[in-house]
């Protein structure tokens, strides 16, 4: 079974629009999945929202409590961008590294994870 890709409904009307006049498809496609994602302010918007949800979580608030919004934003919304694709460096601790010690198991992972997809 092939891999299903997709797109978002502005990458496809530039597809089809590019395809029509005799473009290449490359030049209409985002390069990455940071790109498709809508770049830097769209992932710090997310990242706000995402935070929003898990203090409301009872399972999670707990962790959150007392994360600085603006802090937490800023360095999530970069690695995302960097497991996305962004030609920005990941300059961050590495996830295990930064979770020590905060007794975080996995289910309270596997629950984080539902929020972000």
């Amino acid at each position: 079974m092939r891999d299903q890709i997709v797109i978002s409904e502005e990458a496809a009307a530039a597809l089809l629009a590019g395809a029509a006049e005799g473009g290449e498809a490359a030049d209409v496609l985002p390069k990455n999945l940071y790109e498709e994602m809508g770049g830097m302010e769209t992932l710090k918007a997310a990242v706000f929202s995402l935070l929003e949800l898990l203090r409301a979580d009872e399972t999670l608030s707990h962790f959150f409590h007392y994360t600085d919004s603006t802090l937490f934003t800023r360095r999530i919304a970069h690695f995302f961008a960097h497991i996305g694709g962004a030609t920005e460096e990941w300059i961050g601790k590495p996830v295990d590294e930064a979770h020590h010690g905060r007794f975080i198991k996995h289910e309270h992972f596997d629950l984080f994870l539902t929020y972000t997809e």
